[in-house]
């Protein structure tokens, strides 16, 4: 297993967003081992520890301050 996925992953019920340095396969690996509900999505961010720069649950997000605003807007649509 790798140890830094949580550092890397961010998500709730309906989403997963992972950085732009997952590649196809592994989107592919997560997207059959999570139901068709949850949306999986890579993020463009040059931030790619997601799980430190976002914290979130079902209902709201906190985001670091200097998380670009396109990152803002996927985690908007995802949540």
């Amino acid at each position: 297993g790798c140890r830094f996925v949580g550092r890397t992953t961010v998500g709730n019920r309906r989403g997963l967003l992972v950085p732009n340095t997952s590649t196809d396969q592994e989107l592919q690996h997560l997207r059959n081992s999570l139901p068709d509900s949850v949306v999986v999505q890579r993020v463009e961010e040059r931030l790619s520890a997601l799980g430190n720069i976002v914290s979130c649950n079902d209902h709201v997000a906190l985001v670091h301050p200097d998380i670009d605003r396109e990152t803002e807007d996927v985690i908007s649509d995802v949540s």
